[in-house]
């Protein structure tokens, strides 16, 4: 159900090679990865399921100092640039970039309520009320 929408995302986005959704208890609801990429490691999934317990903390972390909460968090390293989004209390978008990637690109991400709320590096996402499960995603890149 979620594979279609996240392959649209990774696709549209300049050098985006992988996507998964996944709950903050590591556990992957849907993924993608790109023709030609398949098998490269470390994959998409291990690395979201490895930083799943960091994001969670530094989620924890900011909103015990009244900074709100996470809605983003970029990884870049010299080989991938990895995007983390939170869509709600239990459930993130990952998205793989290689380094050669259009991390600036604009994307529209339509949250598991349907409210539109804005990421990547041109502006903070707005984000969509809380749901227990994902229901419905669908994800765009603009220019």
């Amino acid at each position: 159900m979620f594979r279609q929408h996240i392959q649209k995302m990774v696709d549209r986005m300049g050098g985006g090679v992988a996507g998964v959704l996944m709950d903050f208890d590591g556990i992957t609801v849907q993924s993608y990865v790109r023709e030609g990429h398949a098998g490269q490691k470390p994959d998409l999934q291990t690395i979201a399921m490895e930083v799943t317990h960091l994001v969670s903390q530094l989620r924890r972390s900011a909103e015990g100092m009244d900074l709100g909460t996470i809605a983003e968090l970029t990884i870049r390293t010299e080989k991938l640039t990895v995007i983390f989004h939170c869509l709600n209390d239990k459930y993130f978008l990952a998205c793989a970039l290689l380094p050669s990637g259009n991390v600036a690109r604009r994307v529209t991400w339509r949250g598991l309520n349907g409210t539109p709320h804005s990421g990547g590096a041109l502006g903070p996402p707005r984000m969509p009320k809380r749901s227990s499960s994902p229901s419905s995603l669908s994800c765009t890149a603009r220019t």
